[in-house]
């Protein structure tokens, strides 16, 4: 169960640094629209200027396009209403509120056909216009500057978070590979953790059908890690780790108590019977030669187990027979 909710938890977090992809996304749409839709007023603002200008003119003009292009830009004006960015004398809006009264004027003379008053209006709507244009360029030039540095920083902290998010899970998943792990990476052996709650089961067992249950304890001296080569140190660990399990039974469960003790449960064996493996394995340790540079020594005992004992009182018992 508790591996399940790792492995849940682990997914969920995969989930979370897999979400800061669409949001770096949705702002990068965002931004690339908002350069889009101010290009494009720009391009308005000069449209309606040339088709004013053709109202004194013989040319046909499109009245009703032009004021849908007015209201285009005075939604966008409104949007866009930042002093940040304005560089002109009063605001954006009085700015493009002129020019709109203006070209409503244009259209009262257009419509009256007073042509000497509507060729005044044209020459003003044309210079608000023009330097309307100027500080709207001006403007979107300035934004979209600042979107472009904001778009390289969000880049920049989505790929920071992206790569410290799967460094975190990657420490979380050895964690929980580490916690759970049931065997000793330098012997191959069980570890420690699976020892106790093997003992655990064996033990309640041998108590409920009353069959024999004995442990050998190895105790390993004369090795210093510290000063021991580390190649040397691998090489032996690996070596007694791959002795045990050769020597040792089916049903037997060898454990790599702690660092310099070895553990190994053995079911339904008598005194005697175990006294037979001890004397086959302390043989075997004598005569092999580990070829490193220091001398190991080995100490062996076997503990009986007692009806009822806990795995604790169990451990406890057979190091202190060890060490005696």
């Amino acid at each position: 169960m508790n591996k399940e909710i790792s492995i849940f938890k682990s997914t969920i977090i995969l989930y979370l640094v897999v979400l800061i992809i669409p949001f770096g996304f949705y702002f990068v749409y965002e931004s690339f629209n908002t350069i889009q839709q101010d290009t494009k007023t720009v391009s308005k603002i000069g449209y309606i200027n040339t088709n004013i200008q053709k109202l004194y003119t013989n040319i046909p003009v499109n009245i009703k396009k032009i004021d849908q292009d007015m209201n285009h830009i005075a939604k966008w004006v409104h949007d866009t209403n930042n002093q940040k960015y304005y560089i002109g004398a009063k605001s954006l809006v009085e700015d493009f509120r002129n020019i709109q009264s203006c070209w409503e004027s244009c259209k009262q003379a257009y419509s009256l056909k007073e042509q000497t008053k509507l060729k005044h209006l044209i020459s003003q709507n044309s210079a608000l216009l023009d330097n309307f244009a100027i500080i709207v360029e001006k403007m979107v030039y300035l934004k979209q500057d600042a979107i472009i540095n904001i778009f390289y920083i969000s880049l920049m902290i989505i790929i920071i978070l992206m790569l410290l998010g799967i460094y975190l899970v990657r420490l979380y998943i050895e964690y929980q590979i580490n916690k759970h792990a049931i065997y000793d990476k330098e012997t191959n052996l069980y570890n420690h953790d699976y020892l106790m709650e093997h003992l655990k089961t064996t033990c309640a067992r041998a108590t409920r059908y009353k069959y024999p249950l004995s442990m050998l304890s190895i105790s390993i001296s004369g090795i210093d890690k510290k000063t021991l080569p580390e190649n040397e140190y691998r090489q032996f660990m690996e070596m007694v780790g791959d002795m045990m399990i050769s020597l040792t039974r089916t049903s037997d469960v060898a454990c790599r108590y702690d660092t310099r003790h070895i553990a190994v449960i053995l079911p339904f064996t008598e005194l005697n019977n175990a006294q037979i493996l001890k004397s086959r394995i302390e043989e075997t340790f004598e005569k092999q030669n580990f070829s490193i540079s220091q001398k190991p020594s080995f100490r062996f005992s076997i503990i009986e187990y007692k009806p009822k004992e806990s795995p604790r009182d169990y451990i406890m018992r057979a190091e202190k027979a060890l060490h005696n």
